[in-house]
């Protein structure tokens, strides 16, 4: 049995330098890349992230100016490899910012993987982040989670 690996093309969003280089750069624009993983170990399909929505960040982060054709979004990616939404049994989110997590309605007969601080940040993020965090993301009623330990 092998295990395959894809890494799945999400897209692009813009921040400014300083960001990225901790108060360097400060008026540079940046854009950055957006990859979700893909995992098939045989017995299990895992995804690792489910990347950000267009629409989302147009709504809620218009000047991150998101880049996302049609076959960067999470359900094209993974159909370009093969697969359906309803084959993930596994997502782990590394952590919850939207550009990580946006995708996960798309699974919800998954089992998620994710930190409880990460949870708790996803409700109550601490003002310095709050644009990065949105519960709604991951506010599933019904999903099955994996809570891991601070």
């Amino acid at each position: 049995m092998t295990t395959r690996v894809y890494l799945l093309d999400m897209g692009t969003l813009l921040l400014d330098m300083s960001f990225v280089t901790w108060n360097h750069g400060q008026g540079i624009d940046y854009r950055f890349p957006v990859f979700a993983v893909y995992v098939d170990t045989g017995d299990k399909k895992v995804l690792l992230d489910t990347g950000f929505e267009k629409e989302w960040v147009e709504r809620n982060l218009p000047f991150e100016k998101p880049e996302q054709s049609e076959d960067q979004t999470i359900v094209a990616q993974l159909a370009a490899v093969g697969v359906r939404p309803e084959e993930i049994d596994i997502v782990v989110n590394s952590h919850l910012h939207f550009d990580h997590c946006s995708g996960n309605h798309y699974f919800p007969g998954a089992q998620f993987i994710m930190s409880k601080t990460e949870l708790r940040h996803a409700y109550v993020p601490d003002p310095w982040e709050r644009l990065g965090y949105d519960k709604n993301l991951v506010d599933m009623p019904g999903a099955k989670y994996t809570l891991l330990p601070p």
